[in-house]
C-alpha cells in the first residue's frame, strides 16, 4: 500500500514501519509530468515487493520543509531508506526494472 504522508505524519509513519522494511520515499509534485509516470511504475514496484518495502509519498509543493530535510532539489526524487538512513537517492525517471535492481541490492 502506497501511503501518502506529509510534515505532520511523516516521522510517525517512518517509525511504524518494520525496522527490517526498505522504505521508498517518493517526492512529487502534481504538475510533474514524470512524477506522474511514476505513479504506475510505483504501484507495480508496490505489488512486486510487498512485504519487503513500503512506499511513502510527499507532495514537495505541499510539503517544502520534508523537501529541504532530505535536500530534495529536483523531481522526481526517490530516496530509498531502512531504519531512517538513506541508501540510496535516485533522481529523474528510470524504468521498472532499473528501480527494482536498485531495490534488490538492499533486500
Amino acid at each position: 500500500m502506497i501511503l501518502e504522508v506529509n510534515e505532520n505524519n511523516f516521522e510517525l509513519e517512518l517509525n511504524n514501519i518494520n525496522e527490517k522494511s526498505l522504505v521508498l520515499v517518493d517526492f512529487w509534485a502534481p504538475w510533474c509530468g514524470p512524477c506522474k509516470k511514476f505513479a504506475t511504475i510505483l504501484t507495480d514496484i508496490d505489488l512486486f515487493f510487498k512485504d519487503k518495502l513500503r512506499i511513502l509519498k510527499v507532495n514537495t509543493d505541499k510539503n517544502v520543509g520534508l523537501s529541504q530535510k532530505y535536500n530534495v532539489l529536483s523531481i522526481p526524487c526517490l530516496i530509498l531508506l531502512k531504519q531512517n538512513k538513506i541508501l540510496k537517492r535516485i533522481v529523474g525517471c528510470l524504468s521498472k526494472n532499473e528501480i527494482s535492481k536498485i531495490i534488490d541490492t538492499y533486500i
